[in-house]
């Protein structure tokens, strides 16, 4: 800082012609001074808010002044007496109570707006905030397959046209080499691999390119009679030595394991279909967010998650039960978010109402697609889009005949709604209209604001209806019965023609959108007034305590 001062002002002459150019000068000096001693202070940029408004603004600046107001008090606690202290520490502490209250109140509002777009775009902001995606890609560098076909043959032809060792399979794909080997012996496969692979070093640095040695994954393929494989084995590539996975190695986005199980593959995908679930799940609230139509794509996007590969590993999933358990689970979950579900609804009722067929039949469908497509090929035509197409509303109906005779076993639960349901199960499926909402789920399902269930969970001591004391309020006796609703019910029938019962509601509603929307209004003002009735009678109990 001294030689700063002195370097300066060393060369300063002449006379001050008036004070005030004489503290410009001094300003500047100090400035110069200072920033050639010390680094200027620099100011972090915080990210404003999504949910900051002049309301959380004005009471915490109400919240500042009585801190200092506090502060102040404190420092001189012994002067002004107890009472004062304790006067400004209560102040204080409401205030921030207040402040709190004032954020809660904020965040969920802006958070209700947000949810309000999803309808308009379902990709939109508050689908970019839950996945963390809301920022600034980097552009990625060109890798082999988008260079162009003509530069990848010109530049690479030499390694694919390489001539290999017997047993020995060459395979490139984009910035990728792939190498199968076999032997009889362990070692006859470590030293073909080895040979290969580093004949394959050689031929690329000829080309004038470089091999990242580091990066190689390798596996090995015991026999058949094995049933476990821990031995350690080491490959060379370019002088380094490679680890063989026992686990598994993961190519083109399928992980391949050893005994060729597909297990880790299961794993790894409902891992990673379940975090992304878990925040599209924040989205799909029972009374707020989008309509169930734009809840299907959130739940397609986790269905091609775990789908990816399926003509693959099909078959091997049909037999593994524990992935199909955890799948299921996964399922049962989107669904339930997808139709504004309780909890306690049945993974088949729950798929059916949200028309989303169970993983193990897509898959299968996905790898019939896949076979009848090849076979096509194999015989020498084009596979045209008006073929594809074909085959795969073929396939899709096999999907919904097989789905529909698994869901007709008497065991199985979800009995109302897969009897009033299954009668018109492909049309069902294949509407254009028409919403499932949290209160027409619990018109479908029993679940809900009803004495029966709420008996069921622990939530009342009773199954009795409040509104026209039968001794049993289930959702049958909501929708046909109960005298507290015959105004709902005329004007139901009014526009329904038949009989009020969950069966022939099920078949009206599939005719229109009127009846559709008159089924929906008739649940939402009844269930309703009898959520406020619980409200009521529960703040009852709580304040007779």
């Amino acid at each position: 800082m001294e030689e700063s001062i002195l370097r300066q002002t060393w060369s300063k002459k002449g006379e001050l012609r008036n004070v005030e150019e004489g503290s410009i000068i001094t300003e500047t000096i100090l400035t110069r001074v200072n920033d050639e001693s010390m680094k200027r202070a620099v100011r972090s940029q915080r990210r404003s808010v999504y949910w900051w408004n002049p309301a959380v603004d004005l009471q915490k600046t109400k919240c500042i002044k009585a801190r200092r107001k506090f502060l102040r008090i404190k420092r001189k606690k012994e002067r002004v007496g107890v009472e004062v202290y304790e006067e400004a520490v209560k102040g204080y502490r409401e205030e921030r109570c207040k402040l709190r209250k004032e954020i809660e109140m904020a965040k969920r509002k802006a958070w209700d707006e947000l949810l309000d777009t999803l309808d308009k775009d379902p990709w939109g902001k508050p689908y970019l905030v839950v996945l963390n995606k809301l920022r600034g890609g980097k552009n990625a560098l060109p890798q082999g397959s988008i260079l162009g076909p003509r530069l990848w043959d010109l530049v690479y032809e030499a390694v694919t046209n390489m001539k290999l060792i017997e047993d020995t399979l060459l395979t490139c794909y984009a910035d990728d080499t792939f190498f199968v080997v076999a032997g009889r012996t362990l070692e006859e496969a470590k030293f073909k691999m080895n040979l290969a692979v580093n004949g394959v070093v050689r031929k690329v640095r000829q080309l004038g390119l470089e091999i990242a040695a580091h990066k190689t994954e390798a596996i090995v393929f015991p026999p058949c009679t094995y049933k476990r494989w821990n031995k350690k084995v080491y490959i060379k590539v370019d002088n380094v030595n490679i680890e063989c996975n026992n686990v598994g190695v993961k190519y083109l986005g399928v992980t391949i394991d050893p005994f060729w199980s597909y297990n880790a593959h299961f794993n790894i995908v409902v891992n990673k279909a379940n975090m992304v679930a878990c925040k599209l799940i924040n989205l799909m609230r029972n009374l707020k967010g989008p309509n169930d139509r734009k809840r299907r794509l959130y739940a397609n996007t986790i269905y091609a998650i775990l789908l990816y590969g399926a003509p693959i590993w099909a078959e091997e999933f049909e037999a593994d039960k524990r992935a199909k358990v955890t799948i299921r689970k996964l399922q049962r979950k989107l669904a339930l978010r997808v139709i504004s579900a309780y909890r306690t609804v049945s993974y088949e009722a729950a798929e059916i109402l949200a028309c989303l067929p169970p993983i193990d039949l897509t898959a299968n469908k996905m790898k019939a697609v896949y076979n009848r497509k090849q076979a096509i090929i194999a015989e020498g035509n084009v596979v045209t889009e008006r073929a594809v197409n074909a085959i795969k509303r073929q396939e899709e109906q096999n999907l919904v005949r097989k789905w529909k005779e698994r869901l007709q076993e008497g065991s199985l639960p979800g009995q109302r709604v897969r009897e009033a349901i299954l009668p018109c199960f492909e049309q069902w499926l294949e509407r254009k209209h028409g919403n499932m909402n949290f209160y027409m789920t619990q018109l479908m399902t029993g679940h809900g604001s009803f004495g029966a269930f709420r008996q069921k969970i622990g939530k009342s001591r009773t199954a009795k209806c409040n509104h026209c004391l039968s001794p049993a309020d289930t959702a049958q006796h909501t929708v046909e019965i109960c005298a507290a609703w015959m105004r709902e019910r005329r004007e139901l029938r009014s526009i329904i023609e038949g009989r009020i019962t969950l069966d022939n509601l099920i078949v009206e509603m599939l005719k229109t959108e009127e009846k559709w929307k008159a089924v929906n209004t008739f649940a939402t003002e009844v269930l309703r007034k009898k959520e406020e009735e619980e409200r009521r009678r529960e703040r009852e109990q709580h304040e007779g305590r």
